[in-house]
């Protein structure tokens, strides 16, 4: 089983995370416990858990455990990527409206599969990031790495 890896980004202060071996979805619903004992709604935060997925390409052959984990998540071939969407949940708690359409996100959480690679760990964290320091500015990110 895979374990669940757990990102915290906030604004000015980078990144960081942390590897956790229970399901992914009593690790999201324990990080958002956590999450809401930080929300402040007396200061205009909004607290929002979302799903998304983020496009990952990584050299072929897989790995036989990495091939385990990622076969259900569409896993398909391109050249000689294998690639897949890996889902992701994002914990917003600490965040503003700075105009009418624009959003900015101060601190959030980034839950995931953890696949293993510190690679893909990184980049996970530096989307967080991006997430938090780019102002809601929409921008689709993929990985393509070789592990």
């Amino acid at each position: 089983m895979p374990g669940t890896l757990v990102v915290r980004a906030e604004k000015g202060k980078g990144a960081f995370y942390r590897v956790d071996n229970r399901d992914l979805y009593v690790v999201l619903k324990s990080v958002a416990m956590d999450a809401l004992k930080e929300w402040k709604p007396e200061e205009g935060s909004e607290f929002i858990v979302m799903s998304d997925t983020l496009n990952i390409k990584l050299d072929l052959p897989l790995e036989a455990g990495l091939f385990e984990i990622v076969r259900d998540l569409g896993l398909r071939k391109e050249g000689n990527k294998a690639v897949f969407d890996l889902p992701v949940y994002v914990v917003s708690f600490d965040n503003r409206w700075i105009d009418t359409d624009k959003y900015v996100d101060n601190k959030i959480y980034v839950v995931t599969v953890d696949l293993g690679a510190e690679s893909v760990r990184k980049f996970i964290a530096s989307w967080a990031l991006g997430t938090v320091e780019g102002a809601g500015e929409e921008e689709e990110e993929e990985l393509d790495e070789e592990l």
